[in-house]
């Protein structure tokens, strides 16, 4: 596994095919997703419950819509 610092490092390794990544929760639990970047959007599939987003940057950061933003910020996005 590989800690994704920011959001230029998610854009450059998720560029057009899914990467399989989690967000590591507190108590060592973890929340899988498919994450995706192309044509300026993020798709973001959750392993939890098997729904899937389509995001732009800024709702990728939003909690309204997603958790992914939160946890590059906390350094807690890695990849498989």
């Amino acid at each position: 596994m590989k800690q994704i610092k920011d959001i230029k490092e998610l854009k450059e390794i998720a560029k057009d095919e899914y990467i399989d990544c989690f967000i590591k929760l507190n108590g060592g639990m973890r929340s899988s997703k498919d994450i995706q970047f192309a044509e300026g959007k993020f798709y973001v599939f959750n392993s939890i419950d098997g729904t899937d987003d389509e995001l732009t940057e800024e709702q990728l950061f939003d909690i309204d819509y997603s958790d992914v933003g939160d946890a590059l910020n906390k350094g807690a996005l890695f990849r498989y």
